[in-house]
């Protein structure tokens, strides 16, 4: 029976992620564990005119075997000052309260009903009640803290830390206010680029190619010997008949250049 319940949680919470993926919520968003289905990572941007406006709100969720027959655990790690961390959090919507749970609520059922519990002030193990201040000034801080301290933030919900970059850049550019946050860079690089080796082997192709281009430049001229050619015989007046005068020899009138 139990393994039939654990068939049967999986299957509807794979059925859930799909219908979260085709149709999200704006201002919220949830990812199963890759280790465990039967945990949901969730980020939920805090609900407008509160004091939480600023914010984004990082926790998770259990199921347990028995879902949808049963409810979730639900907890809570980024600083709000309505919800405690790391504990075990006591809403209608959660496995503390089987007589009000409904199978036919899922993951996005459970993270609306956090958001909304986040804007009222009824009480609840886990609940907290602090002042305005504070809780305004953990919403302007969420975004650092979930940045620095939550390495799933980074992993699962990009599009959270995209506009939490964004609204940090925006407000830097208004005016003086706190340095934006980063995202961590990968350590092989030491903030330093890459340098492609055929970025490195250019000057010296290049100071190959000058020296080439020089050498070519270079004319040697030379002269070699000019060949000897004979004359036609010329005979005077004064030679004895069969007698034969040696022509005298000519240069020919040309240079030959030679090319190294």
């Amino acid at each position: 029976m139990s393994q039939g319940h654990n068939q049967m949680a999986v299957k509807r919470l794979q059925k859930d992620f799909l219908e979260m993926q085709s149709e999200p919520t704006p201002g919220q968003w949830a990812k199963p564990d890759p280790a465990n289905i039967l945990k949901w990572h969730y980020c939920i941007q805090g609900p407008e005119d509160t004091d939480y406006k600023r914010g984004f709100y990082v926790g998770y969720l259990i199921f347990p075997k028995e879902y949808p027959f049963k409810g979730p655990d639900i907890y809570m790690r980024t600083p709000n000052g309505r919800l405690a961390l790391d504990t075990k959090l006591c809403l209608t919507i959660c496995g503390w309260h089987p007589e009000t749970w409904s199978p036919l609520w899922g993951p996005r059922t459970i993270i609306n009903g956090i958001r909304s519990f986040m804007a009222e002030e009824s009480n609840g193990h886990g609940s907290l009640k602090m002042s305005k201040q504070h809780r305004e000034k953990f919403a302007e801080e969420s975004g650092s803290w979930n940045i620095k301290k939550l390495p799933e933030f980074q992993e699962y919900f990009p599009e959270a830390m995209a506009a939490i970059l964004d609204k940090q850049g925006e407000n830097n550019d208004a005016g003086p206010s706190k340095k934006p946050v980063k995202p961590v860079k990968p350590s092989n690089t030491a903030g330093k680029p890459a340098r492609d080796p055929v970025v490195r082997r250019l000057p010296q192709a290049q100071a190959q190619a000058k020296k080439e281009k020089q050498k070519s430049a270079a004319v040697v001229v030379a002269k070699r010997v000019r060949p000897a050619v004979d004359d036609p015989i010329i005979l005077s007046d004064d030679d004895e008949p069969g007698a034969r005068r040696d022509a005298p020899k000519k240069l020919k009138n040309d240079d030959v250049v030679i090319i190294d």
